[in-house]
């Protein structure tokens, strides 16, 4: 065999093998195997999806995307809804890039679990989710039936019911709606005739100053009017109608 016949094959050779590299390598919508993930940069992964085709996700925890032998990890513990995702069960958390929202894997791709509306926001510490949703907008979604939190504006006491934040109080008091260590409280001090109360007997004002109110039956209605100074609340928090 000629010298130019065996170079001809060696460089058939190496350019099927190099082509052979290029057809294989990794890419956003090719065919893949489950569990072939791989990472494409620092904070990229391509993921091997149910259809068996490679999708982009985002490595968007401070780990990134690091590859380790034959294996890959990818820190998914950032994410907002919408973007895809690597977890395949419902258990499956993330936090949103600004912290406001905890946010959960369901068919690769992020859904909103939580809004964490409070001061300490959303946070992951390995797998577990930390949602501080002791502030609330009615209509937020939250897990924890008979939980309690405050509305933004602290006008208001929601509760957790049916799987969505709804009113349970109205704050109407000079403390408003407030969160203590965790506690949730609720100024109802000054209320409105038909306002959901808890404690029976108990008394307030109302919100124009004419009338003393008792709670009964799970509201406020009129005990007696205050005819001469008014109702008022005392620095002590008692309630006097003269």
């Amino acid at each position: 065999m000629s010298r130019f016949v065996r170079k001809s094959i060696a460089l058939l050779v190496v350019g099927s093998m190099v082509m052979l590299g290029v057809a294989c390598k990794a890419k956003v919508g090719g065919s893949c195997k489950p569990g072939k993930d791989t990472c494409s940069d620092g904070k990229t992964a391509l993921h091997c999806g149910k259809d068996n085709k490679y999708v982009e996700v985002k490595c968007a925890g401070p780990l990134g995307c690091l590859k380790l032998g034959s294996h890959m990890s990818c820190d998914d513990s950032v994410g907002d809804v919408d973007q895809p995702c690597m977890g395949e069960s419902e258990e499956e958390y993330a936090c949103s890039a600004n912290k406001k929202k905890a946010v959960v894997c369901k068919d690769g791709k992020y859904s909103l679990h939580l809004e964490c509306r409070g001061p300490k926001g959303c946070s992951m510490i390995g797998k577990m989710l930390n949602c501080d949703n002791t502030i609330a907008e009615k209509g937020d979604p939250c897990t924890k039936p008979g939980n309690y939190s405050c509305s933004v504006d602290a006008k208001n006491m929601f509760i957790c019911k049916d799987g969505k934040w709804d009113v349970w109080r109205y704050c109407r008091g000079r403390d408003a709606c407030q969160v203590k260590l965790s506690e949730v409280s609720c100024d109802v001090s000054i209320s409105e005739m038909n306002d959901p109360c808890g404690v029976p007997g108990s008394l307030a004002c109302s919100t124009d100053g004419k009338l003393q109110l008792i709670c009964r039956g799970g509201k406020f209605v009129q005990d007696r009017e205050c005819k001469k100074q008014g109702c008022n609340i005392t620095n002590a928090k008692r309630i006097e109608c003269q």
